[in-house]
């Protein structure tokens, strides 16, 4: 494969956001089996003889490129054949993406006989229509957003249709090792049906300095009733017939389309229009403004599209959208609209039984819990798709052990795993999210992935994966461990770039520097060495699991210090020997880590569940609070199911269609919480695990938690 082919780009390879348009005719002699084969920093979207080809960049790394298969058979002609491919490279780093050097490399084979391939006869140009460059970004973490000018498409997909400004392609001199995909690859649906939630004119937001998101959210909106806007009776897209909307006020004309419910894929929209025109489409999560937020805290969730006279479609495919709400400023006096909204994209799964019980909300939760897994997961696990779509190896092990119980298989959960030890610093620690280069990192977040791989092995994963990870959890480990001091604990680490966060609340959340040791890090790097340990005796090293069960004590017997004999509870800080902060996450971990004395644990588990003295715990740590508390299931199962259908509950009760990544919701994060969290699927463990008694060995040891005929149904 790529035998004789070249990896190509433009003669421009330092702008960032940077689109590159590269068309290749080739001619076919028959309707043979034939495949397209590609690769490309940082994505790509090909079409063969104009039609678009379903398939987007894997994400990876520069030294572990991943390439694409597509049977193209059904879209070859005999004779003279176009492929036209558009190269997007983000070019710096961020949390989805590390930079390495824009290139694209393809090929189309038949039958053995390569058609066409990329190298110096690869024409190229830098696209007219995306704007290249620094344009506003969506986030710091997602990076760019885009602008379109669908004034400048000059048709140059279709065969036939002249190349103009193309040039041959430069050779790019890097080697790559080039991989195949080792996910399915992403299926994308049809556009979603919407509905037009609201209409009428705005007034503002032609500030072009301003950045889009900004200009949409500090516009005037005016309402006006549905009708006189000439739209008609139906209020539902797609339709047979499409939606007039017409005024003679304002600066144009606003449309707030709903989803029905939390999505995640491309932007499509499909539009016709007297005039050019420039639309503005904002996208988000809920309506707390009585408008899309689409500016919140130096983010801003929206783009640009230049509108061309006439009927037209477009569809951006270089980032996916997560959003329930789509907000469109037209500026124009006259719009038709066919369509405007999201074609769903999602990975394909093949499904074990659902969890069901005579309780109507617990099944609410768990459907809820199970869409939302869904839209978390797409090349890789990823903790939400509005803001972020990041991979993170805490938000990932919480995915993928409810993974392990919805979806059949375990490769999803070791490619998400890969990603993440191919990110590996000289240190040791992973970096914070993969495939990416961020300037922080979160030290347990590496002690995560450790009990994560230990996991996949449990849960029905290889040995062969077991071997290619060791080596990267012994540099895990080796970091925390000659990081010990006279006390035999890990003390604190005060590098800059370090934060040392455990969760969502006070005290736990990294804001804070001066605790010379915290009690979470020496738990989770304990829970950690067990993983470890018992992974080297299923690979046969017995003398290193030895030395892991030494350490795993030894550190034990050193937390002791973080005990308060008055009170029964265990610290979270340390220093000059004073304990300091008490919080229901470190008493979870204490538990999960099995470093509390037998006489004390009825204590921390009655703390757990009834203490309100204790800082409390976000959505993201719950896991460890139910594993901890059904230690002492015929005690705390009640709690646990109830606790369950009082905050998973309340939010369904607030119109959750997707549960979010803390109880506060929208308002968290300076009002830029997100409303789908990947970690937030934990009900599905516990339904799993304890209601249904689903052991990782595959017995059934049901625990009975107040849910009457629980059952699993296909």
């Amino acid at each position: 494969m790529f035998e004789n082919t070249d990896w190509i780009w433009c003669e421009d390879r330092k702008t960032v956001n940077q689109y590159v348009d590269f068309a290749t005719d080739f001619m076919a002699e028959a309707p043979k089996s034939a495949r397209l084969r590609i690769s490309a920093d940082s994505g790509y979207r090909a079409f063969l003889n104009g039609i678009p080809l379903n398939a987007a960049q894997y994400p990876d790394y520069p030294f572990y490129k991943i390439y694409d298969e597509i049977d193209v058979t059904t879209l070859l002609q005999v004779g003279q054949n176009r492929l036209c491919i558009i190269g997007y490279c983000q070019n710096e780093d961020s949390s989805v993406y590390r930079c390495g050097a824009p290139a694209l490399i393809f090929e189309v084979e038949q039958e053995g006989r390569s058609l066409c391939r990329s190298g110096a006869n690869t024409l190229c140009r830098r696209s007219v229509d995306y704007v290249s460059g620094p344009v506003a970004k969506f986030t710091d973490q997602l990076s760019y957003g885009f602008s379109y000018d669908a004034e400048k498409s000059d048709g140059w997909l279709m065969p036939g249709t002249p190349l103009l400004g193309f040039s041959p392609a430069q050779m790019v001199p890097e080697e790559r090792c080039l991989i195949a995909r080792p996910v399915k690859p992403l299926a994308v649906d049809g556009p979603v049906s919407v509905r037009v939630q609201a209409q009428g004119v705005f007034l503002g937001g032609a500030d072009k300095n301003q950045v889009v998101g900004e200009r949409m959210q500090r516009a005037f909106l005016s309402h006006r009733s549905f009708t006189d806007m000439g739209a008609g009776d139906c209020r539902c897209l797609p339709a047979d017939k499409p939606l007039l909307f017409e005024t003679e006020e304002g600066d144009g004309m606003y449309i707030l389309l709903d989803m029905g419910r939390e999505e995640t894929g491309w932007f499509h929209l499909d539009i016709e229009l007297d005039a050019p025109c420039e639309i503005l489409a904002g996208f988000g999560e809920h309506l707390e403004d009585l408008r899309v937020r689409s500016a919140v805290g130096g983010r801003q969730f929206a783009a640009q599209y230049q509108a061309r006279a006439g009927r037209q479609q477009f569809t951006h495919t270089f980032k996916r959208l997560g959003l329930r709400y789509l907000q469109l400023h037209i500026y124009a006096r006259r719009a038709v609209l066919y369509y405007a909204g999201v074609c769903a994209v999602r990975y394909p799964v093949s499904y074990k039984p659902e969890f069901r019980c005579a309780d109507g909300l617990h099944n609410r939760i768990f459907s809820v819990s199970k869409r939302t897994l869904e839209l978390c997961m797409h090349e890789h696990y990823e903790d939400c798709p509005w803001r972020e779509q990041a991979l993170y190896a805490m938000d990932a092990r919480i995915q993928m052990l409810c993974g392990y119980y919805l979806f059949e298989g375990t490769t999803f959960a070791q490619a998400s795993l890969r990603l993440l030890a191919l990110g590996q610093r000289a240190d040791g620690l992973l970096e914070l999210c993969a495939p990416a280069r961020v300037p922080v990192v979160i030290p347990v977040f590496s002690l995560c992935f450790i009990t994560a791989v230990f996991e996949n092995w449990l849960y029905g994963g290889s040995l062969d994966f077991v071997e290619e990870m060791l080596p990267v959890i012994e540099k895990i480990l080796a970091h925390f461990l000659s990081r010990r001091d006279h006390s035999g604990l890990v003390p604190q680490d005060i590098r800059k770039e370090i934060w040392n966060f455990y969760e969502w609340s006070p005290g736990l959340d990294g804001t804070g520097r001066g605790v010379a040791y915290e009690a979470p890090l020496q738990f989770l790097l304990i829970i950690a060495l067990k993983a470890a340990e018992e992974l080297c005796k299923q690979m046969g090293n017995g003398e290193k699991a030895t030395q892991y069960h030494g350490l795993r004590l030894k550190l034990a017997q050193c937390c002791a210090a973080f005990l308060n004999m008055d009170t029964g509870l265990y610290a979270t800080g340390l220093t000059k020997g004073k304990q300091q902060h008490y919080a229901a996450l470190t008493q979870a971990l204490a538990v999960c880590a099995d470093v509390c004395p037998v006489s004390i644990l009825p204590d921390i588990l009655k703390a757990l569940a009834e203490d309100d003295r204790l800082t409390p715990m976000t959505l993201s740590s719950h896991w460890y609070k139910y594993e901890a508390l059904m230690r002492c299931p015929d005690k705390y199962g009640r709690f646990v199911l109830d606790d369950i259908a009082t905050k998973w509950g309340r939010m369904i009760g607030n119109g959750a269609t997707s549960f979010w990544e803390t109880e506060k919701g929208a308002e968290d994060f300076a009002n830029a919480g997100s409303l789908c969290h990947g970690w937030s699927a934990v009900p599905i463990y516990v339904y799993y695990r304890y209601v249904l008694g689903a052991t990782p060995e595959g017995r059934r040891e049901p625990i009975f938690c107040g849910l009457y005929e629980v059952r699993e149904e296909t």
